[in-house]
């Protein structure tokens, strides 16, 4: 959250994705006010949709063991300059 990177919007937006995957969306009021100053009722709904879309398939790969993405895909990018950059 604190970083200079993202704007307001792009931080709410975070914000509610992780209490969404926390599954405290539900019981954070002050959280979901915040968002609800930021984004209108229906990107709400879209945000909340895409994260339980995300944990979905997150969940569903894992599950199962299935790789979200190529080793191969995820070493190249490791070897670039951007992933030295964000990690």
């Amino acid at each position: 959250m604190d970083s200079p990177l993202l704007n307001d919007r792009e931080k709410a937006a975070v914000l509610w994705a992780e209490h969404v995957t926390k599954n405290t969306g539900r019981s954070r009021d002050d959280i979901f006010e915040h968002v609800r100053s930021i984004f209108n009722e229906q990107e709400v709904v879209e945000l909340t949709m895409i994260t339980g879309l995300f944990n979905f398939r997150n969940r569903f790969m894992d599950s199962l063991q299935i790789p979200l993405e190529p080793v191969s895909d995820v070493n190249k990018i490791k070897k670039s300059d951007a992933w030295i950059r964000i990690s």
